[in-house]
């Protein structure tokens, strides 16, 4: 897996005076710029683009696809997508973006993506990437093996074409993908690719999807170095399509989608509680180990941590634990001073719990960027959980 990994200390530049010994920031608490990537030669891309042309043509034959150039009054207009991925957690978050597509054609890096940024790659092989890469996040793997992040139509359309049985924990650059190629109303065809094996619709080539709908779980098949998804549009004469519109996207004239993300989303992904540190780096598609925890003995050393996407330099993250009456225990806040950006990080700090606390539901609650979002906890007595009660001494 190619990954850069930057490790520091998260610092606390202010708390209340009852926390100055309770809250220790870890030296493991770590940054990640998740750089999940992908490569198909330009000689697979051929071969998929020659194969789809000769499904197209087979389809249009049995009157499954429309051809849209003898329509009256010409094609429709492009499509205006919708984003091509869903969840089933209850985190606040789910995704974060590693790649855009890369408008420079130079070789090597010389990358600009459609917001005239540099937030895109060149392959070893010397082309540019030509799609955008959205990736899980946290726990990306464990995501995967529970099928919480999903690949959804960002338009309604026609199946031209699937890929799948290929294997899906890849961490390089080999073998071949997972994918499904939707077709849509004036022509246009959209690349969804790295599924997971055996994940995909069972809708066959010809049958018709509505916009939202299910089309496989996010994996990392094929030439990948993590679980993803690569998003590669074409328009009806098979000229590749930036969706997204900028000062430096020259391929079409307005945005393809129907609501265009900002080039920056910093948010909150998800807020827990843990025995342990997770373990975030458990090799090439081996699973994770979060370490999750809500139930907690007095006096037990506790992990607070919070999974954000897009954070950059200079933004303020504001921190508490809440006691079961409503009061703080403790507070504090923290920002990152280099590097400037990173699409994916993690801190995480610990605490021990009191020997004697009191009563109820604790709250870990974060605010960042405008976002709050919290997780409960509990520590010693007893709680329900699903209908079923668990207890600690």
């Amino acid at each position: 897996m190619i990954r850069t990994i930057l490790v520091a200390a998260a610092m606390i530049l202010a708390s209340t005076p009852a926390s100055a010994d309770t809250i220790q920031p870890l030296g493991g608490a770590g940054i990640e710029h998740l750089d999940f990537r992908d490569h198909i030669s330009p000689d697979q891309r051929s071969r998929i683009l020659q194969r789809l042309s000769v499904n197209r043509k087979l389809l249009r034959e049995r009157g499954l696809l429309p051809d849209t150039a003898t329509l009256e009054g010409g094609p429709p207009v492009h499509p205006l997508f919708d984003w091509p991925l869903d969840h089933t957690t209850g985190d606040p978050g789910y995704f974060g973006i590693s790649n855009f597509l890369d408008h420079d054609a130079a070789f090597p890096d010389m990358l600009e993506d459609y917001n005239c940024g540099a937030r895109t790659y060149d392959t070893d092989s010397g082309y540019n990437h030509k799609g955008i890469d959205a990736y899980s996040w946290p726990f990306s793997w464990l995501k995967m093996d529970n099928d919480e992040v999903q690949i959804v139509a960002a338009e309604p359309g026609t199946i031209i074409g699937k890929d799948d049985g290929n294997f899906d924990r890849n961490c390089s650059f080999e073998g071949s993908w997972n994918a499904v190629y939707i077709q849509h109303a004036d022509g246009s065809v959209a690349w969804y690719g790295h599924l997971k094996k055996n994940s995909l619709t069972s809708k066959l080539v010809g049958q018709s999807v509505a916009a939202g709908e299910f089309l496989g779980v996010m994996g990392s098949s094929g030439q990948s170095t993590g679980p993803h998804l690569h998003f590669e549009v074409y328009d009806p004469v098979n000229q590749l399509v930036d969706p997204s519109q900028g000062a430096c996207n020259s391929m079409n004239a307005d945005t393809w989608w129907n609501s265009q993300r900002p080039y920056y989303e910093p948010g909150i992904n998800m807020v827990a509680t843990h025995d342990a540190p997770p373990v975030m780096n458990n090799g090439c598609g081996i699973t994770e180990t979060p370490n999750f925890q809500q139930i907690f003995a007095p006096g037990q050393l506790a992990y607070f941590a919070i999974y954000l996407r897009d954070q950059q330099a200079g933004q303020q993250v504001d921190l508490k634990i809440y006691l079961p009456d409503g009061t703080v225990w403790v507070e504090w806040d923290f920002s990152m001073d280099s590097p400037a950006h990173y699409s994916g990080s993690w801190w995480h700090w610990s605490a021990t719990l009191p020997a004697d606390p009191p009563p109820g539901l604790w709250r870990w609650n974060v605010t960042f960027q405008g976002q709050e979002a919290e997780s409960t906890f509990q520590v010693g007595g007893s709680i329900f959980q699903d209908g079923f009660e668990a207890s600690n001494p």
